[in-house]
């Protein structure tokens, strides 16, 4: 918590594509003090000059750590409101570029709308957990209604992610030591823009199950 603290204090006022970067860095180094591996398979080809809309599995507090540490594009996350609060996380991922957002209210879901929005002109990507909460397993808790309406909103290509093991790093009696990212093929907006919400959701959802591994 310390180093997370002086983090964020170092990266106030900063560019947030130098911020990522600092936050790729200082993951990669907190998952090897802890004595974890990350291991990255990548699928997904994709074009630096353009945004994309990542969407992946939510297991536990740090998840953002493995996709900062793996993630081949720099990424703003979305995130529920109340963890803007967090004494030092919260401190910490505003600066590195975070929307909260109050998804309880229309005016909070309008402020993400634009602000996923404006990051995607940018050709900058986003990343958010259609779970809306932590599994702690290995198993998927299924996507929130209206959850994949912001990819369609934004007419954005979408990136399925699948992470395992990552709710160990919450604490576990046997903790696997290696962590695994999976980066799917890219879904185009062409391919799913007619599809319903409930469609698009369902099958989003089945390409970030199918690359968890057997717990």
């Amino acid at each position: 918590m310390p180093f997370a603290w002086m983090a964020a204090v170092n990266m106030e006022g900063k560019p947030w594509e130098s911020n990522f970067e600092r936050t790729r860095v200082w993951a990669r180094r907190a998952l090897h003090v802890l004595g974890y591996r990350l291991e990255v398979k990548n699928e997904a080809h994709l074009e630096q000059d353009r945004g994309y809309f990542f969407i992946c599995n939510h297991q536990g507090t740090l998840d953002p750590a493995l996709l900062a540490a793996s993630c081949p594009k720099q990424i703003h996350f979305v995130s529920k409101k109340k963890n803007e609060r967090l004494p030092v996380l919260g401190r910490f991922a505003r600066a590195a570029g975070v929307i909260h957002f109050d998804r309880d209210t229309k005016e909070g879901n309008i402020f993400m709308l634009r602000q996923t929005m404006k990051y995607l002109k940018k050709k900058q990507s986003i990343l958010l957990f259609p779970e809306g909460t932590r599994s702690r397993s290995q198993k998927m808790n299924p996507f929130m209604e209206n959850s994949m309406a912001v990819a369609k909103f934004n007419k954005a290509d979408i990136v399925p992610v699948t992470i395992n093991y990552a709710f160990d790093l919450d604490g576990a009696d046997k903790p696997h030591k290696t962590m695994h990212v999976f980066y799917g093929q890219v879904l185009p907006y062409e391919t799913y823009k007619n599809w319903t919400e409930e469609q698009l959701r369902l099958h989003a959802q089945d390409l970030v199950s199918q690359n968890l591994m057997e717990d």
